[in-house]
């Protein structure tokens, strides 16, 4: 069950766009939507009221350069999948529940779907690298083939106005593997397990990094979106400008 766990969330990762989130049990931040600032400090103050309406979340802010929703909450209480259910509801009520999210290169310390993408192109590497090896002997590409469809490769995947065209047009998480292992599988099948013993080197340490990355996210979290006891309620505007407490007699 626990594999079949990991395997959904790598695919989702890989194929489906979704909204982002990041909990320790204490505070969530969830992925804003791409709006317009007049639009984000309409939502910021529907989703504050709609949040904080609910007993067991203590303070709320919209952080716009995050891009994220920031919720105190109780864990126990409350889960993740409830904030969630209040913003779309929120977005619905907003007219913005179609908006798209941000592109991929823009993601948080804490998101774990870029990991899980490298992830799943290591796993690509591993299995290019065992059918290379028995494909090159078996089944030699042609030199002019070899060099024509290894040539093609190398500038898809590796010349970024060309990449960046691509993944423009198809704006999707498969968009990347999917170029990473085609990559991956005519290196290998046309050059040899060279190839595919590279990229396997290169995205074990991205990952590596990413993962770190994360932890040290992890580990910073409690001490850089700390809040005073004494105003449990306190929010912030899109972008992290406080708001004056109110006086009180």
């Amino acid at each position: 069950m626990a594999l079949f766990d990991s395997v959904t969330r790598v695919v989702r990762a890989v194929g489906v766009r979704s909204r982002r989130a990041w909990t320790n049990l204490e505070r969530a931040h969830l992925e804003l939507r791409a709006l317009e600032p007049e639009e984000l400090s309409r939502f910021a103050a529907e989703v504050e009221a709609a949040l904080i309406a609910l007993e067991a979340v203590q303070w709320v802010e919209v952080n716009g350069y995050l891009g994220r929703i920031v919720v105190a909450f109780d864990g126990d209480a409350l889960a993740v999948s409830d904030l969630v259910a209040v913003v779309e509801t929120v977005e619905a009520a907003c007219g913005f529940e179609v908006r798209p999210f941000p592109a991929q290169l823009e993601t948080h310390p804490g998101d774990i779907e870029p990991l899980l993408r490298e992830a799943a192109k290591l796993g690509a590497d591993a299995v290019s690298l065992a059918v290379a090896v028995p494909l090159r002997f078996l089944s030699p590409l042609t030199g002019g083939a070899r060099t024509v469809a290894g040539s093609a490769m190398a500038v898809i995947n590796g010349v970024p106005k060309v990449r960046g065209t691509i993944e423009e047009r198809l704006p999707s998480p498969l968009t990347d593997v999917s170029l990473a292992v085609v990559n991956s599988l005519v290196q290998g099948i046309g050059s040899g397990p060279l190839a595919p013993m590279t990229e396997l080197t290169h995205h074990l340490s991205v990952l590596l990094e990413l993962r770190a990355g994360r932890s040290a996210w992890a580990a910073r979290e409690p001490e850089l979106f700390a809040k005073p006891k004494s105003s449990p309620t306190k929010r912030t505007r899109p972008g992290g400008a406080a708001r004056p407490p109110a006086n009180r007699a």
